[in-house]
């Protein structure tokens, strides 16, 4: 499922978008995606325990 926000579709948030994804938290989360050949960061709101060196959530590596 995708969401986008009102502000986004709207184009009035500048660089940004926020979108809503829904994810299975039991495969691997990254750090950042492709897009159109541009490499974009992923800001997962509201998961602050997320190790990218294994991908799961409920850790932070380090």
């Amino acid at each position: 499922m995708l969401k986008v926000d009102h502000a986004t579709s709207i184009h009035s948030r500048g660089r940004f978008a926020r979108i809503c994804v829904e994810i299975d938290l039991s495969k691997k989360l990254v750090p950042r995606i492709s897009v159109m050949g541009y490499t974009l960061s992923i800001e997962y709101e509201g998961l602050h325990l997320i190790c990218f060196e294994c991908g799961k959530y409920g850790h932070k590596s380090g």
